[in-house]
């Protein structure tokens, strides 16, 4: 069964870049999931930043956009202030902003799963407080 899956940095950085502990783990994941994949513009940044030095990944990133693998999701001004209340919310973990992005837009998309290699993922509740539907190496 394939899923749709809101896709976190770590998930995507591992794809990409082959040096990378979780990369055999994240190119088996994204075998079982459907596309296109959820994306924030924060997740989206925060993975281009990563692989800044990494020009071929960077032209996988282009190359998945371009093919329409993405759907982006906009941070509108109401989606900010909802990933910022997360933020304070979650400030003993602590929180990142592209982090509470997906955690915000996971209770606007109930039926995806996180696809995520962050363990921070199973402490955090969607607006109704339920736990976060997962797709993770540390996920039962």
């Amino acid at each position: 069964m394939k899923h749709t899956v809101l896709l976190n940095t770590g998930p995507l950085v591992a794809l990409l870049d082959r040096r990378d502990q979780w990369h055999p783990w994240a190119k088996d994941a994204v075998k079982h999931v459907r596309l296109p994949w959820l994306i924030t513009e924060a997740i989206l940044t925060e993975a281009c930043f990563l692989l800044a030095n990494h020009s071929e990944a960077l032209r996988q990133i282009e190359a998945f956009a371009d093919k329409g693998a993405f759907q982006l999701l906009p941070l509108t001004a109401d989606a900010v202030v909802s990933s910022l209340t997360l933020m304070r919310k979650y400030a003993d973990v602590p929180m990142s902003f592209a982090d509470a992005s997906l955690v915000m837009q996971s209770g606007l998309h109930p039926q995806a799963r996180i696809l995520t290699l962050d363990s921070d993922f199973s402490i955090y509740r969607r607006p109704d407080s339920t736990p976060l539907p997962l797709l993770a190496p540390f996920a039962v």
